[in-house]
């Protein structure tokens, strides 16, 4: 591996909202976080915790004693919260992954993934040994043309809402007018939009995940269903059967997001700095600008460019680490701006000022 590619631990000794530090006592403004609400320091949580009185630890599996029914009731007002009939609670995203598609996908099925999800579901499909092919990025055309060939299979159609390393959106309500018209089921993953954005359609899709690490501002993850899936997944999903239940605070801090976070919760300010931050630098980077959401990509081409351009921004105070291959296609070498809601427009004016400097405007 070319050395300019070893990945490393960041030596952060502290978070504090928006800013990381260093060991070097340095703070920076971080633009590499998923915790776009900027929740999971929230004095919210905190006063929620001092009321807290249920264990800590579940102590074992939810088919075994790790289960209970204030568990059961916040699962199911989560499943009312993303209008489905079910939903279940896993330890991480990528655990979900990696252990329902195998439960629910077999070598009889054939799955059709949008060529840029995530390496979780990735690593699930080849975990569940079923035949795979991928359609080009969001490109309903070449879906329609897959689902046409494979017309009378069973087809599982898997794509996310937010693409994590492109930042825009799929088209999932046309995704999932596509499936049912030949017959297929459809898997999204919407990590990176719930909490965020409401997407269109997203309730009528069969399987629905996503993760609480991210813009609920907690840990853990969630998939909705219809009570038929379910079955599937008591009785067949290997990461749900055989590990611990997650902890009842996560169920805890979870009701306590829906009952007094969400009912409160104002983005206009927050969606209108998204625009106003993109504008500025589309005006800048033109087509090396992707995506359309709060993750903000600006493909540099080269791992040494991605790399001095983090350089740079801990020279001036920002935290914006490099995405390099693997992670993205050789050549598009970038970095990954995260606007969180407790970014004002003089933090990311900083960010707008160092790509005019690197671009050369």
């Amino acid at each position: 591996m070319n050395p300019i590619r070893n990945r490393r631990l960041y030596p952060i000794s502290f978070h504090s909202g928006k800013f990381v530090s260093f060991k070097n006592g340095k703070k920076l403004l971080n633009l590499a976080s998923n915790d776009y609400l900027g929740l999971s320091d929230s004095d919210l949580y905190r006063r929620a915790l001092k009321e807290f009185s249920l264990p800590v630890g579940s102590g074992a599996s939810r088919l075994l004693a790790g289960n209970d029914e204030f568990m059961l009731s916040v699962e199911e007002r989560w499943a009312r919260y993303r209008g489905f009939d079910v939903a279940r609670f896993f330890p991480s995203g990528y655990q979900l992954n990696v252990s329902l598609i195998p439960a629910l996908m077999g070598s009889a099925d054939l799955v059709l993934l949008d060529r840029l999800v995530h390496a979780s579901i990735i690593d699930g499909v080849r975990m569940a040994g079923v035949r795979f092919k991928r359609y080009r990025h969001n490109d309903l055309e070449h879906l329609e043309r897959l689902l046409e060939e494979n017309a009378g299979k069973k087809v599982w159609v898997i794509t996310e809402t937010v693409f994590s390393m492109e930042g825009d959106f799929a088209p999932i309500s046309e995704i999932v007018s596509l499936a049912k018209r030949w017959g297929a089921k459809v898997y999204v993953d919407e990590a990176h939009s719930v909490g965020v954005w409401g997407i269109e359609g997203i309730s009528d899709v069969d399987v629905l995940i996503g993760t609480f690490g991210k813009a609920i501002g907690l840990w853990g993850a969630y998939v909705c269903m219809d009570k038929e899936l379910e079955w599937q997944l008591l009785n067949m999903c290997r990461g749900f059967i055989f590990s611990t239940a997650p902890s009842p605070l996560l169920f805890y801090l979870v009701e306590f997001f829906l009952d007094s976070i969400l009912p409160t919760l104002n983005l206009d300010d927050y969606k209108s700095n998204i625009g106003k931050f993109r504008s500025s630098l589309g005006e800048i980077v033109g087509e090396n600008l992707l995506g359309a959401s709060q993750i903000v990509p600006i493909v540099l081409g080269t791992d040494e460019k991605a790399v001095r351009f983090y350089e740079l921004s801990l020279e001036r105070g920002l935290f914006c680490p490099p995405i390099r291959p693997p992670t993205v296609p050789e050549g598009t070498s970038r970095v990954r701006l995260s606007v969180r809601r407790d970014m004002d427009w003089s933090d990311l004016v900083r960010v707008v000022d160092l790509v005019s400097e690197v671009f050369g405007r």
